[in-house]
C-alpha cells in the first residue's frame, strides 16, 4: 500500500493535483477524494482494476422513541446469567457526541457537536438509566468508544489492539435507490469483510436501512432495498426492523444485489425509548 500511495502521489503531482486525501480500506482497496481530472488520470494507471463511488453517509433510525425491553437479558434466568456488558468494550459510529448523563458527557474522542441520533443510539447500547430507569440500555456496564460515522471502522484495528474493542454498532448508511441497484457490495463492504477476517474476535453490526417504502422491480414493497454502504458485507451482522404489530414498511429488506439474504436478524425498531441530548 505504501508503494501504491507513492505512485499515486507522483501521478497527481505531475498533474499538479497533489494533496488528494487517500485512505486504504484494506491492502487492495483505497478511498480517494478526486476531481474529475484526477480520477481520469488515476484510472489510466495499470495498477487500478476498477473504481466505484464512495457514497456520503447519513444516520438511520432517528425516530425511535419507545421501550427497550432489555431487562430479560440483564436479569438472566433458567441457569443463564444476567448480562450487563461488564468488561466489554463496544464502539459506535454516528453523527455527533453522545451528550447525556446516562452515556457520559465528555467521553474520549468526542470532538464534534451533540446530536439527537447519536445520543439515542448510545442510550440503546449503554444507557445507565439514571434519568429514567426504563431507558437503561442493553449493556449499561459496558465501555463505549464513540467516533464519527465510519471512522469507527477505519480505527477498529487500533481500538481492538489498544482498547480491546470487540463490537461496533453502526446506524448510518448511504441510502437505497433501486435503480441501478440496492444492496450494493461496495468498497465499504469489502473493507468490513477483510477486517473481520483479520480480526476474527471482532464483529461489526449495521442497521439494514430505512428504505422499506421502495418498490424495487418485481419485488414486494420494501424488499431488495438494503442500504448501499456496509450493509451487504458478508461477514457483518445486518439488522432489520419491524413494528410491534409487524406491519411497518419503514425498514429495508433483502435480498442484496448478488442474491444473498439480508438482514440476518430483525427486531422491533420503532417507538423505542432511549436517551436524547438535552
Amino acid at each position: 500500500s505504501n508503494q501504491v500511495r507513492q505512485i499515486v502521489a507522483v501521478v497527481l503531482k505531475e498533474e499538479k493535483l497533489a494533496g488528494t486525501a487517500m485512505l486504504f480500506l484494506n491492502k487492495r482497496l483505497a478511498e480517494m477524494e478526486l476531481s474529475e481530472t484526477a480520477l481520469e488520470k488515476i484510472l489510466d494507471q495499470p495498477f487500478i482494476l476498477y473504481a466505484m463511488p464512495a457514497r456520503k453517509l447519513f444516520p438511520l433510525n432517528s425516530d425511535a422513541t419507545d421501550n427497550l425491553l432489555g431487562q430479560a437479558v440483564q436479569r438472566g434466568g433458567n441457569g443463564v446469567p444476567g448480562l450487563l456488558g461488564k468488561g466489554v468494550v463496544m464502539g459506535v459510529g454516528d453523527e455527533g457526541r453522545v451528550d447525556h448523563i446516562d452515556n457520559g458527557y465528555n467521553e474520549e474522542g468526542q470532538d464534534y457537536h451533540s446530536q439527537y441520533h447519536s445520543a439515542h443510539v448510545a442510550g440503546t447500547m449503554v444507557g445507565a438509566g439514571i434519568v429514567n430507569p426504563i431507558m437503561k440500555g442493553f449493556a449499561p456496564k459496558a465501555t463505549l468508544l464513540v467516533d464519527f460515522f465510519n471512522n469507527i471502522i477505519y480505527r477498529a484495528p487500533e481500538y481492538y489492539m489498544n482498547k480491546r474493542m470487540v463490537l461496533t454498532y453502526n446506524s448510518y448508511g448511504a441510502g437505497s435507490y433501486c435503480v441501478p441497484y440496492s444492496g450494493e457490495y461496495s468498497g465499504y463492504s469489502g473493507q468490513a469483510d477483510q477486517q473481520l477476517l483479520d480480526y476474527p474476535n471482532m464483529m461489526h453490526v449495521f442497521a439494514a436501512g430505512n428504505s422499506g417504502d421502495l418498490q424495487c422491480g418485481n419485488f414486494p414493497m420494501g424488499y431488495r432495498s438494503i442500504d448501499n454502504s456496509f450493509q451487504a458485507a458478508k461477514n457483518v451482522i445486518t439488522v432489520g426492523g419491524t413494528s410491534r404489530d409487524g406491519l411497518t414498511n419503514k425498514f429495508s429488506r433483502g435480498p442484496v444485489n448478488d442474491g444473498r439474504i439480508k438482514p440476518e436478524i430483525s427486531g422491533i425498531g420503532n417507538n423505542m425509548l432511549s436517551t436524547i441530548m438535552g
